[in-house]
């Protein structure tokens, strides 16, 4: 039985089918973002604990990775800074890493397995993990967190 879509493949041709990608979102460039006023006002780091919430789709992603980058600014590339970046959604842990791969200065930092080191620390300075993961990989010491 044919549908309205196959119906309106019909005439296409394969290299167009091909060319469209109804299941993968376009890839977006992270530093080609704009922020809004509320998100660069929640995006600023304050030495406080933030909360991020939202509809989806309204920026909380952007919001993330724009605070982290102020943080890692405002401290210099502090060698001794530790962040955890962690999601429930395994696919957007890799977009969230190639985001900070964007934004990140390369000649302050590089890339890890999951996640990023400062030049002359010892630490894994962010690590990005997604939540199933997490309880296996972090060890608590002291009351901060130690990658394993």
């Amino acid at each position: 039985m044919r549908t309205d879509l196959t119906l309106a493949f019909a005439n296409d041709s394969p290299a167009a089918i091909r060319a469209l990608n109804l299941y993968l979102a376009p890839l977006v460039v992270r530093r080609d973002i704009s922020l809004n006023e509320l998100q660069k006002k929640a995006a600023q780091h304050d030495d406080r604990p933030a909360i991020i919430s939202g509809p989806a789709g309204c920026g909380k992603s952007v919001v993330v990775t724009e605070r982290i980058l102020n943080l890692i600014k405002t401290r210099n590339y502090d060698p001794k800074l530790q962040i955890l970046l962690c999601s429930f959604n395994k696919a957007l842990i890799v977009t969230l890493v190639q985001w900070m791969r964007d934004l990140l200065d390369e000649e302050r930092c590089f890339a890890t397995l999951d996640g990023f080191r400062f030049k002359g620390s010892n630490l894994r300075n962010i690590t990005c993990l997604w939540f199933d993961v997490l309880p296996t990989r972090l060890v608590l010491s002291q009351g901060s967190y130690s990658t394993k």
